[in-house]
């Protein structure tokens, strides 16, 4: 929903924070997630959340991906049908925008879903207009550390790539994970031919089981509840598997955190402890007459400084897990999704809007939310 404010150039927005598709922790413990709404800031010490939209200066709300820079300003990558980048300093507001178009005009990069960020470089993956295009953006940093967009590259060795799961700098090495196998590559050198790329996984794993790679000294590929670590030139058995399908891993210090759809997982060592996703019901989606998967999925998730972790659940905001494993889940009082079918105005001068999903008033300062009784189990 939008709404008009003093004047018809300055409009409000009221839109759905509610999943986040990413989510990074500053230096201070904010935590910022990247929504289909905007820019959802949550503050751990107080349990408050913030809302950053368009009346706090973005341009585009649909967010896919989140990554954060040396100087703590964030990186937006930007959903379909628009792949726009946005760079957001939470003191100063917005301080870059770029979308990519051919000369008619028309749309060429329709969502960014990951984004890395080097010392002086960065790259980003993106998604074309149809889902067989694909590939990765690569920007130099200028002196003040924004992007300078340089090229962008798709030709890699072997089958036709349909999916880019992850992507890793490490060193002078950019490493893009596909469905067609782990790929490397030099960013000092010409990145647009097949040749530039080698591929790191053996004939031991197959390449459509490696879903994220750790780089490093002793690098790690996660695949479907298998770890593989880098000995010599082969790659072997990591002490000890997981269950599911990793979306995300990341490092830190000692332990490394391997997210699936239904659980978290943290290694330390050869010893594993595991979550299993707390809310909602993430295997019925019993009832669903208008399409909406009601499931309830991790989405994304980072460690803070002190190593507690922050994991994005669809529909159900942020769930913060400390270091004795217990947690709180957080939810910001948002719309479910970003569709209504029908709105009014009551005599009272308070909007009302409704859709299968839910009722919403707002009386110009807080809304809240009537969600029918039979999705109470997924969203309670």
């Amino acid at each position: 929903l939008i709404y008009s404010q003093y004047n018809p150039a300055e409009w409000g927005s009221i839109t759905s924070l509610l999943t986040p598709t990413g989510i990074q922790v500053a230096d201070g413990g904010t935590v910022y997630a990247s929504t289909s709404g905007g820019l959802l800031e949550f503050t751990p010490d107080t349990e408050e959340f913030n809302f950053i939209k368009m009346e706090q200066g973005l341009e585009y709300l649909d967010l896919a991906s989140i990554a954060i820079d040396s100087q703590g300003r964030l990186w937006l990558g930007g959903a379909r049908p628009l792949g726009c980048l946005q760079v957001y300093d939470p003191a100063l507001g917005l301080k870059y925008y770029e979308e990519w178009l051919d000369s008619f005009g028309n749309i060429r990069v329709a969502s960014i879903n990951k984004i890395q960020i080097g010392e002086d470089i960065a790259f980003a993956v993106y998604e074309g207009v149809t889902s067989s295009e694909m590939g990765i953006l690569e920007f130099r940093l200028d002196s003040n550390g924004l992007p300078v967009y340089q090229d962008s590259y798709t030709n890699f060795p072997g089958g036709a790539i349909t999916e880019i799961r992850d992507l890793d700098i490490f060193q002078d090495s950019l490493y893009v994970t596909t469905d067609q196998g782990i790929f490397s590559g030099n960013y000092n050198d010409i990145l647009d031919f097949s040749s530039s790329w080698r591929k790191i996984n053996d004939d031991d794993i197959e390449d459509n089981s490696a879903r994220q790679f750790l780089p490093g000294d002793s690098p790690l590929i996660f695949g479907d509840g298998s770890i593989f670590q880098r000995q010599g030139d082969d790659w072997i058995d990591y002490c000890i598997g997981f269950t599911g399908n990793a979306i995300l891993a990341e490092r830190k210090d000692e332990q490394i955190g391997i997210l699936t759809k239904d659980q978290y997982h943290e290694i330390i060592g050869c010893e594993i402890e595991s979550i299993l996703i707390p809310v909602g019901d993430h295997q019925d989606n019993a009832w669903n007459a208008w399409g909406y998967d009601h499931r309830t999925f991790f989405t994304s998730f980072d460690y803070s400084e002190d190593g507690n972790v922050f994991i994005g659940i669809k529909d159900n905001g942020i769930l913060h897990l400390h270091e004795d494993q217990e947690y709180q889940v957080y939810t910001p009082n948002t719309p479910i999704i970003n569709s209504f079918q029908a709105i009014t105005i009551t005599k009272y001068g308070h909007l009302a809007a409704t859709s299968p999903w839910e009722t919403l008033f707002y009386n110009g300062q807080d809304y809240k939310n009537y969600i029918p009784n039979i999705y109470y189990k997924y969203y309670g």
